[in-house]
């Protein structure tokens, strides 16, 4: 069955070498490559090595980039601006669904429309005021 490991268990198992005291780096550099793996029940990397008996498999490092203050405010303002634009979406939603503001409850007039898109700003003031004009 799953999660069981003993005779007959058929699993993909990393071990990595790593100790509560090993430092930043160290355990940046150990994690970069396994000390065993097994896969399919069978050796793939013993002592950090690539076992030549493992067939078609190829080593390969995963690298991870580590925190840094940069990054973490690069993090936040995307968030921020995400919640800010969730927010103006959300206030455009609830304007729209308001009784007053749907089309069936309006009696809309050519001058309305007129007025409202140059409100908006959608075809910009001036060009709305030269065709008034």
């Amino acid at each position: 069955g799953k999660g069981h490991l003993g005779v007959g268990a058929d699993a993909d198992i990393a071990v990595y070498d790593l100790d509560e005291k090993t430092g930043r780096a160290e355990l940046e550099r150990r994690l970069g490559c396994c000390e065993w793996l097994l896969k399919s029940g069978e050796v793939v990397v013993r002592a950090g090595r690539l076992c030549k008996s493992a067939g078609s498999a190829k080593k390969r490092s995963f690298f991870f980039v580590p925190k840094t203050k940069a990054r973490e405010t690069e993090r936040e303002t995307e968030r921020e601006t995400e919640k800010e634009t969730e927010k103006e979406t959300e206030t455009v939603r609830r304007i729209c669904n308001r009784r007053s503001f749907r089309a069936e409850h309006l009696k809309v007039f050519t001058a309305f429309i007129f007025l409202f898109f140059c409100f908006l700003k959608v075809k910009g003031t001036e060009k709305c005021v030269k065709r008034r004009g």
